[in-house]
């Protein structure tokens, strides 16, 4: 037993390639020792801990035997080819089934197939039903071929990790969508060396164009979707983002084809290349349509209440009426039988009314009542 044989067995499982389906490659390496040595049996074999597995065979119908009957338990002992001319003159396998069994096998040559030093997961072996030497030109072949396999061994984990990265990307993909979807967010990534974009099915939809068309789309048919009248601003506001290398921050109409329009937010960072030029616009993009109504609805609420405070508020430069006809001076009595009225005794006069009740207005309001009061004494409305 390898003295690492816990390190080595998490090698062979690391490789999960025990009990894969038969591959060409392994296959060819099978054959070309067979027909290089002349002999009738070629095997890659792998060791786990309780047998070999044959990865490929030319000439052997088992695909692989308990570990105590392999001749490869001892193969993996060492960096060095194990050569046995005769199995029947050898104590260690002498009594193995793959010699006193209907196999017969008498002579056996392996080469370790090491992966990194003192890793060895198995053997490239040639087997023959009769005893021969083996010479020291064929051992270094059998060495060579033996690397032709560790080789392969490694295509297949750079495989498996390929295939493992690819699975951990679209899984990372997929949540991506789906933190996109619940915020309502896409991606673009505009390389601006060929004006060419990559956007996100998010983004696409915030476009107006069809989620399953291709994600890639130019300069100008990312324009074209554009409100013309936001164009200007939007490549403005580009521009300077690329030039200060600072955040692109932009909001822009997009026609919607059902009609109306949609309001889109983009944000993004300008990268450059090796050379400090920059080389892309990376960024998110948001529907922002809702937020621009509540913005847009706040602010005429703003201004109608406004308007009314400054009409409530009594000014003595408001006598001449406001739209209504009636006096603008409301703290007055109604005059009776067409003339004018005195204040009663127990009453102050309506300015001063007026003027306390104008103290206790905050200062900006007031501002905007004298400016509309002058402007109603000049015979312009609210």
């Amino acid at each position: 037993m390898p003295s690492n044989e816990a390190e080595r067995l998490e090698a062979v499982r690391a490789l999960d390639i025990l009990g894969t389906a038969p591959e060409e490659h392994f296959d060819a390496v099978c054959r070309n020792a067979q027909v290089m040595f002349g002999l009738p049996v070629a095997l890659v074999s792998l060791v786990d801990e309780e047998r070999q597995w044959f990865k490929a065979r030319c000439g052997f119908d088992a695909d692989g035997t308990p570990r105590g009957a392999a001749f490869c338990t001892y193969t993996i002992l060492s960096d060095e080819v194990l050569v046995i001319e005769d199995a029947l003159q050898d104590v260690r396998v002498c009594e193995s089934p793959l010699v006193t069994g209907r196999h017969g096998i008498r002579f056996y040559a392996g080469a370790p197939l090491i992966v990194r030093p003192g890793i060895r997961l198995g053997s490239l072996c040639v087997l023959d039903t009769k005893p021969r030497t083996f010479s020291p030109e064929q051992r270094q072949q059998l060495r060579d071929l033996a690397r032709m396999v560790v080789a392969h061994l490694r295509l297949h984990e750079m495989t498996l990790a390929s295939v493992s990265a690819h699975d951990a990307l679209q899984a990372a993909t997929t949540r991506l969508r789906l933190a996109q979807e619940a915020a309502g967010a896409g991606l673009f990534d505009w390389d601006l060396r060929d004006d060419h974009a990559h956007l996100s099915p998010e983004t696409l939809r915030h476009l107006g164009l069809p989620e399953d068309r291709s994600p890639f789309i130019t300069g100008q048919e990312w324009a074209a979707t554009i409100h013309p009248g936001d164009l200007v601003e939007l490549r403005r506001e580009a521009r300077r983002a690329i030039a200060t290398g600072s955040t692109y921050r932009a909001e822009f109409r997009v026609p919607l084809p059902e009609g109306g329009e949609r309001w889109v937010l983009g944000l993004g960072r300008v990268a450059s290349d090796a050379r400090g030029r920059a080389a892309r616009i990376s960024g998110i993009s948001l529907d922002c349509t809702e937020q621009r109504q509540r913005r847009s609805v706040r602010l005429r609420l703003r201004h109608r209440r406004g308007l009314g405070l400054g009409l409530l508020v009594p000014d003595a430069r408001l006598r001449a009426g406001g739209a209504s006809g009636r006096p603008a001076h409301l703290g007055a009595p109604p005059a009776s039988g067409g003339q004018g009225a005195s204040p009663p005794a127990n009453r102050e006069p309506s300015a001063r009314r007026g003027a306390r009740v104008q103290d206790r207005v905050p200062p900006p309001v007031q501002g905007r009542r004298v400016a509309m009061g002058a402007g109603a004494r000049q015979g312009r409305g609210p």
